[in-house]
């Protein structure tokens, strides 16, 4: 069985000819792996499977991109870069912490499954070229970023998927990748005379990483020489606008000394983070181009929404709630409007205070009204929402609109159970399976779709009684059982059972002994 290495996903992204390419860190090493569909046209029957799974694997991984970027156009960007045209703004919800904001997700969610499972599958052949474990050192944050990038293609021959490396990728390939994995935007004159200190990559020190917000990148830095820690915010290249703002906004907040007010808590800027192009750099010389803003960090913070629980204390809920509004008026009462107001753009920290946070500019639906965005009336109309939410953690979360669509999707998901349950009752009894042959695989069509053969049940007829199966993972994507499932016949199957859909198969097979790829 092939293990994979822990790694992180730094870009993934599809192309129009059913082709896709991942980028991933894994033990303090980038790789890049193509996948052509031209190069998987091996036409022995393993070869075939391959291509058939890859197709599978990928309409999947698409069909959930396609539903992750239907749930991002809920968040618009209200902000204007030089060229005066909008751009849509990453929530930053935790950008500001400390290595206990990292947390994984305990579990996939369906669209995430799909796409991990493509991913797994691209990179299972390159897991003998991948460190078997990190180096331990620490980079600078300049090293971070320009670690060498290894370029592999995937391919297929004599039925096994394989990995080719490319010693000499094309220059507009690896000029791609920079654009796409390295950060830096262009700041604009009114910006630079600002004043603001700046730092060279070189000399910051890389201490913990975070994915949230994607993709995977450095979140906690140090100083090489006072040894000061700093919260790091890399800019978005796609759009430069709020970090502009954030800059211009969080230099007026420090001018009019707002961080002495005991009313008033959000981080400081410390400072502003550039790539060196030589040795030769120098910290004397204004650097046009940044990579990342410092942010002073804030201590164990957690976003406000997950405390939005009637679990939380009253007295709590009712100190923040307080401290949240005043901190909106202070702002307000200097000229200043956030921009942003939502609950997790407020943060609790590890002595239970609030704090506000990120003044990029954006509107939320659900929060704020587009046509209030970026004003002091959007401000209270997401900041009260918070306050409901805080005074009445179970009815103040939701709209009547959200919960008239909750109770729709509670009552379709009892249907669906309902139909579940009559199906569960029309299939035949496990213990007593019909016969498969080469006549009754033919029939298939006619057949009972929910009746599997002998083969799909055998594993099953083992174990009966002696585990509950209802958390254990199975197959290739590494998920419960669900749907029609395929039993391996190795002795030593650390999987056991695999989704017909994940094999891509309509029928099981007619061999007496079928074997996964990983025990042939």
């Amino acid at each position: 069985m092939v293990k994979l290495p822990e790694y992180e996903v730094l870009n993934f992204c599809f192309d129009n000819d059913n082709g896709c390419s991942l980028t991933v860190l894994a033990n303090d090493e980038r790789f890049h792996v193509t996948v052509d569909p031209k190069q998987l046209q091996d036409r022995s029957k393993e070869g075939k499977v391959i291509q058939r799974r890859y197709r599978r694997l990928l309409k999947r991984a698409k069909a959930a991109d396609q539903d992750g970027e239907e749930q991002e156009e809920t968040t618009q960007s209200g902000n204007e870069d030089d060229s005066d045209q909008d751009s849509e703004k990453q929530d930053s919800a935790v950008d500001v912490s400390s290595p206990e904001t990292e947390q994984k997700p305990e579990d996939e969610d369906g669209s995430s499954k799909h796409t991990n499972a493509l991913h797994r599958w691209i990179l299972t052949p390159l897991s003998e070229h991948i460190l078997s474990k990190p180096s331990g050192s620490k980079p600078t944050v300049q090293d971070w970023y320009y670690s060498p990038i290894h370029y592999y293609n995937l391919s297929t021959s004599s039925g096994k998927l394989q990995v080719q490396e490319n010693q000499s990728p094309p220059k507009s390939l690896t000029e791609r990748m920079n654009e796409i994995l390295i950060p830096t935007i262009s700041l604009p004159k009114k910006t630079l005379n600002l004043s603001i200190p700046q730092f060279s990559a070189s000399d910051l020190t890389v201490l913990s990483c975070a994915s949230d917000p994607a993709p995977y990148h450095p979140i906690l830095v140090s100083h090489n020489d006072n040894n000061e820690t700093y919260f790091l915010k890399p800019v978005d290249p796609t759009q430069p606008g709020p970090t502009i703002r954030e800059i211009d906004i969080m230099n007026t907040i420090a001018k009019k000394d707002l961080h002495s007010r005991d009313d008033f808590r959000c981080p400081q800027l410390k400072g502003l983070v550039y790539f060196s192009s030589s040795s030769s750099d120098s910290s004397t010389i204004e650097h046009k181009h940044i990579a990342a803003i410092l942010l002073s960090p804030i201590a164990d913070p957690t976003p406000l929404t997950r405390l939005l629980d009637p679990s939380t204390p009253e007295h709590k809920r009712k100190q923040w709630a307080k401290d949240a509004e005043r901190m909106v008026e202070v702002l307000h009462e200097n000229g200043i409007v956030w921009g942003d107001a939502k609950g997790d753009n407020f943060m609790v920290d590890k002595d239970d205070k609030v704090w506000i946070i990120d003044f990029g500019g954006s509107y939320t639906e659900g929060w704020v009204d587009e046509k209030i965005k970026e004003t002091e009336e959007g401000d209270w109309q997401g900041t009260g929402k918070v306050l409901t939410a805080l005074e009445d953690p179970v009815g103040g979360t939701m709209s009547e609109e959200e919960e008239k669509k909750l109770d729709e999707e509670k009552e379709e998901d009892e249907i669906e159970e309902d139909e579940e349950l009559e199906e569960e009752e029309q299939t035949p009894m496990k213990s007593s399976p019909r016969k498969r042959s080469r006549d009754s695989a033919a029939e298939g069509e006619d057949a009972d779709e929910a009746a599997p053969p002998a083969k799909q049940q055998k594993r099953s007829r083992q174990s009966a009684g002696t585990k509950d199966t209802r958390d254990v993972k199975y197959c290739f994507c590494e998920s419960t059982s669900s749907g029609r499932m395929l039993a391996c016949d190795g002795k030593d199957c650390k999987r056991e059972w695999f989704h017909f859909e994940c094999l891509d198969i309509e029928e099981a097979p007619e061999e007496k002994e079928w074997f996964c790829e990983e025990c042939r």
